[in-house]
């Protein structure tokens, strides 16, 4: 059963934050009916992977991975990975079959960014730029809440213990999520930007697009919807970093406030020790034992 957070949950209020209205309205729209059945289609299956596609409840298929560990007694934990900004899935590849070799499962999938080729949102056009990401990335975290469905349905995992994984892209989709819905117990967000919509909109837009992008999308930025996230979070900070400026992760790191904090000398990409870190946070919160 989808477990919702409820809507008068108290909010902190950050500097720079919007309002206890914003999040109820951010919860609102990335709600969906629970009782429509979703379609799943099993399109291969081999030791380690199960290759699915399921119907996202707002449209088109949704292609994903599945990955369950070989070696396993009872139910297992898992982990929601969701990926970069025109990245895929297959970017978690690697890391999701060393973590089953821990005992951890894992449900990866491509993005509306991804699965659109971006061809579905037009970032030069002033006037729809900012409404067409926003039901794209609205669209993106119902996909991810169903991927948890998914989980929930499958007899091994242990749904008292999952993890969430988002880099980039995937960690505004991770703030959203765990303030909207309480099924996630520990969260790792890595690359993140505080305030996403506007650092898009600055990269991405035209000038004259840039404010109202930004105002728009701004209430699921992380800046502030992290103040409603009740689970444990690894922040994963780059030093050496051309998108991000310090003063950006400071400004993350203050409103994921209580988390645990790790900053690694590379670019944005931040590459395989970050990879071992969180994999070992993941398994430590998990109540898996850890492995060197």
């Amino acid at each position: 059963m989808r477990r919702a957070l409820a809507a008068g949950l108290a909010f902190a209020i950050l500097a720079g934050c919007g309002s206890g209205d914003d999040i109820d309205d951010v919860r609102a729209k990335v709600d969906y009916d629970e009782s429509k059945p979703v379609k799943v289609e099993q399109l291969s299956q081999g030791p380690v992977f199960t290759e699915i596609e399921f119907q996202s409840p707002r449209g088109n298929d949704v292609t994903a991975s599945i990955a369950m560990p070989q070696d396993r007694s009872g139910k297992v934990p898992a982990v929601l990975w969701a990926h970069g900004f025109g990245s895929n899935r297959n970017e978690f590849a690697t890391e999701v079959s060393e973590l089953a070799d821990r005992g951890v499962a894992s449900i990866i999938y491509d993005s509306n960014m991804t699965r659109f080729g971006r061809g579905g949102v037009d970032l030069q056009d002033p006037v729809y730029a900012a409404e067409v990401f926003e039901l794209q990335l609205r669209q993106d975290i119902v996909d991810a809440r169903v991927a948890l469905d998914i989980l929930e349905r499958r007899g091994e995992v242990d749904m008292s213990r999952i993890g969430f994984v988002g880099v980039d892209y995937g960690t505004m989709i991770g703030g959203v999520l765990g303030a909207a819905d309480d099924r996630i117990d520990a969260m790792v967000l890595a690359a993140g930007h505080p305030e996403p919509s506007r650092s898009i909109a600055e990269n991405l837009l035209p000038p004259e697009s840039i404010d109202g992008f930004a105002e728009r999308l701004a209430p699921y930025d992380p800046i502030r919807t992290l103040g409603e996230n009740s689970a444990p979070i690894l922040l994963q900070n780059a030093r050496r970093d051309r998108l991000i400026e310090p003063e950006d992760y400071e400004r993350l790191i203050d409103a994921a406030d209580g988390a645990e904090v790790k900053w690694y000398d590379s670019d944005h990409v931040l590459g395989y020790e970050a990879q071992q870190d969180r994999a070992r946070w993941l398994t430590e919160q998990l109540g898996v034992a850890s492995q060197s």
